[in-house]
């Protein structure tokens, strides 16, 4: 990582520098701005799987979303957290994820976050009505793989685990 400091204004109201190259999130959510995310975990490599957490930049004057939790920082940029655009966008998700797994609490945490209470048109036959469904959020498998140094497919019955050789771990 660069000790170049960046400078990013969010929402044309709060200036923050940021070291070169930190994920844009980290910043916004120390300044007290929320943004909604199921997959981000402070710990974690950030994936963006779940898309929840777009924002809106400028660079170079050219706009365009980027999920927040993944999007290195490497020029100064403007930032929106809850633009039209963006909101549209977490709307559509929250609904498409309330459609899901209706009856998940974090799931409803984020819907509700995004102004979102309804999910009906996306309920399917994969609609999963329990409250501790899996949401395919990845953090898991993450944690297994950075933290427990294997591979875990967590949401095979039972769960399967691959266990990766390390130094520390084994002596030859």
């Amino acid at each position: 990582m660069s000790n170049q400091m960046i400078t990013i204004l969010v929402n044309d109201s709060k200036e923050l520098q940021v070291q070169q190259d930190t994920f844009l999130l980290k910043p916004i959510l120390a300044a007290g701005i929320v943004v909604p995310s199921l997959c981000y975990h402070k710990d974690l490599t950030p994936d963006g799987s779940c898309r929840l957490c777009v924002c809106e930049i400028e660079v170079k004057g050219k706009r365009r979303l980027v999920t927040s939790c993944n999007y290195p920082v490497r020029d100064n940029i403007k930032v929106w957290t809850n633009s039209e655009k963006v909101q549209q966008h977490r709307q559509k998700l929250a609904e498409m994820y309330l459609g899901r797994w209706p009856n998940v609490k974090v799931v409803q945490d984020a819907a509700k976050q995004c102004g979102v209470t309804d999910g009906s048109k996306f309920r399917s036959e994969l609609t999963e009505e329990s409250d501790k469904a899996c949401i395919l959020c990845g953090k898991c498998v993450r944690a297994c793989k950075e933290f427990i140094l294997c591979f875990c497919y967590c949401c095979s019955k039972p769960p399967v685990f691959i266990f990766r050789k390390s130094s520390w771990m084994f002596s030859e």
